[in-house]
């Protein structure tokens, strides 16, 4: 299985957000990133519900990947890092 580190930059306008997540008081948080990671592990690992939609023309060359995804624990300067930045924006 393949490790593969992944360092996030999230740019964000916090009106932005609440426009979609009314709810989401929080503008990202480490939960919701990790969700996401792994719903990138289960698209690689084709075990995502979805997975029953694949077109035809694709079944033959579509496999299940020797691939793992986490957040980086470290720069690559050997700084320890949380994974990912938020950047806030003025636009829109």
């Amino acid at each position: 299985m393949k490790l593969i580190k992944i360092y996030q930059n999230y740019i964000h306008n916090k009106s932005c957000f609440s426009l979609y997540l009314p709810k989401w008081n929080k503008i990202v948080d480490k939960e919701l990133l990790l969700k996401k990671f792994k719903n990138l592990q289960k698209d690689f690992e084709r075990l995502n519900e979805d997975t029953i939609y694949l077109r035809k023309i694709f079944k033959s060359v579509a496999s299940k990947s020797k691939i793992r995804f986490e957040l980086a624990d470290s720069t690559p300067n050997g700084k320890k890092c949380n994974g990912y930045t938020l950047k806030k924006t003025i636009l829109n």
